[in-house]
């Protein structure tokens, strides 16, 4: 990280319904450009610039 690589975060927060009584958190923390990637190739960007 000392690099000056731009890095980016994304957070989830709760359950699918009927999956449970916890809110578990996940946190992922990658350079912009693997975020990008993972982005794109869920289906969770559709042609948007992040």
């Amino acid at each position: 990280m000392d690099s000056g690589e731009e890095y980016s975060a994304m957070f989830t927060c709760g359950n699918a319904p009927g999956a449970g009584n916890g809110n578990p958190v996940a946190l992922l923390i990658a350079p912009t450009n693997v975020m990008t990637t993972i982005m794109r190739n869920s289906g969770l960007m559709d042609n948007q610039q992040i």
